[in-house]
């Protein structure tokens, strides 16, 4: 099956650029509006103050008795239109032109003062116009004084002042785009070195190279530094698997030569074969054979880390049973449980435990093996001591490796895999718990500490 077309994905380079220019542009945008409208005002309140002053003048003669009709003014371009109207709201005088218009504009009841912009007016030739209309008492009583004066001049600023603005708006958003796109491929210019480093040790793979750190201690430099962990856990885990399998392979060919071994003596001589005999050894290495299978099949899986379900298992009930089946031996074998210890845990795994530290004890213990099951407030603790040679100091650690063992002899009868303690390490890790080993002078104490189960 092919894979979908995916299409032009921009790069994260582009991808900043834009949302830097972006933000810039609403940031300017923003700033612009609002700069343009305190602008805009500042222009009507400039042309309002003259139209306010020449209401005033007019209105404080409004109510001479001979009062001019109509009032002498020009009618040209840029001069604005007056009126006085009485109480009633009619037109008593006006300028030439709006003498017998209608009131271009009234006061409500109550108030002295009103100002409207009005577009495309009858009474004057013009695109938008203030209106302002000032009332007041005169000795003839209330008169209104309104005058209308074109904006269109201070428009044209503001759209003026506008269009500049939008110039300066692209101009900077040009050299924003600019600046960020530069900052951005050099932010992370040492990003793709790294991709580029990283991907020249993937096509060689040669994990024990590493990335070129910066010295800064930044986001690049931690970024380097995880790149770096992550390429030593990697390593160390390809040294590890490879000497599992290095390990593995010459455990399993252990019992496969012994099996080989008896099996070709009994086919080229099979008068002085021993048929009981050669049972017995063939048992015996397929036995060892099965036990070394199910220990890798068991590691394996803990290093999968597949879901297993837990369930309250009671510690010294395992202990009891695992010690119960044991084959006979000539080391004396003690268990002491104080009472129930119940922990949550996989009784198989669990039960794994308890053989594998019980069997390592009675190989090397020379008379007894002591196993102690005890409780406090919030653990349950397993203890198996022996009286034998106890651990070689600097070895403590070593034990709970995958095919260590502290003698050479791979082939003894009655040795182990090297992989029974790494298990008991690694199962009760996995159940959040913990190993050790101390000395006891003789013999040596491993000590299982697990978490209780919650009460209820």
């Amino acid at each position: 099956m092919s894979r979908p077309h995916r299409g032009w994905r921009p790069s994260l380079r582009l991808r900043l650029t834009v949302a830097g220019t972006v933000l810039a542009a609403g940031a300017f945008a923003v700033g612009g509006l609002v700069l343009l409208s305190i602008y805009r005002q500042s222009l009507i309140s400039d042309e309002e103050r003259p139209l306010l002053a020449t209401a005033n003048q007019t209105l404080a003669g409004a109510g001479r008795p001979d009062l001019p009709v109509p009032i002498p003014m020009p009618v040209a371009q840029g001069v604005p239109r007056l009126q006085v109207l009485d109480s009633a709201d009619h037109v008593i005088t006006a300028d030439a032109a709006s003498l017998r218009q209608q009131p271009m504009l009234t006061v409500p009841p109550g108030a002295t003062r009103r100002a409207v912009v009005v577009t495309d007016p009858v009474y004057l030739p013009a695109g938008q116009v203030y209106v302002l209309a000032v009332a007041g008492t005169t000795p003839a009583g209330r008169r209104t004084v309104v005058i209308a004066g074109s904006l269109d001049p201070a428009i044209a600023r503001a759209n003026q002042a506008a269009l500049l603005a939008g110039y300066a708006g692209a101009g900077s958003l040009a050299v924003v785009a600019a600046l960020a796109w530069l900052l951005t491929g050099r932010a992370l210019r040492p990003v793709e070195q790294m991709r580029g480093q990283v991907t020249a040790i993937t096509a060689s793979g040669d994990l024990t190279r590493r990335v070129r750190q910066p010295s800064r201690d930044d986001e690049i430099g931690r970024l380097a530094r995880t790149l770096n962990e992550m390429l030593r856990v990697l390593d160390a885990a390809d040294r590890q698997q490879r000497q599992f399998i290095a390990d593995a392979a010459h455990e399993l060919r252990t019992p496969l030569a012994g099996i080989t071994a008896f099996l070709e003596v009994a086919a080229s001589h099979p008068a002085t074969v021993d048929r009981d005999a050669l049972i017995r050894r063939l048992l015996v290495a397929h036995h060892r054979f099965g036990d070394l299978v199910n220990d890798l099949l068991t590691l394996a899986s803990l290093d999968a880390a597949a879901p297993t379900r837990y369930r309250p298992v009671d510690l010294a009930a395992v202990v009891r049973d695992c010690t119960a089946h044991l084959a006979a031996t000539m080391v004396r074998l003690t268990t002491t449980a104080a009472g129930a210890a119940i922990v949550l845990g996989n009784p198989t795994q669990l039960s794994r435990v308890v053989t594998n530290l019980v069997d390592n004890a009675v190989r090397h213990a020379t008379q007894c093996v002591a196993v102690t099951v005890s409780t406090s407030a919030t653990e349950a603790v397993i203890t198996v001591t022996d009286d034998g040679a106890g651990i070689p100091a600097g070895r403590h650690e070593d034990i709970w490796r995958r095919f260590v063992r502290l003698d050479d002899d791979r082939g003894r009868p009655h040795g182990g895999t090297g992989l029974g303690l790494a298990l008991v390490k690694e199962i009760v890790t996995a159940h959040g718990g913990r190993a050790t080993v101390r000395n006891a002078g003789p013999g040596a104490v491993f000590t299982v500490t697990l978490p209780l189960a919650p009460a209820g």
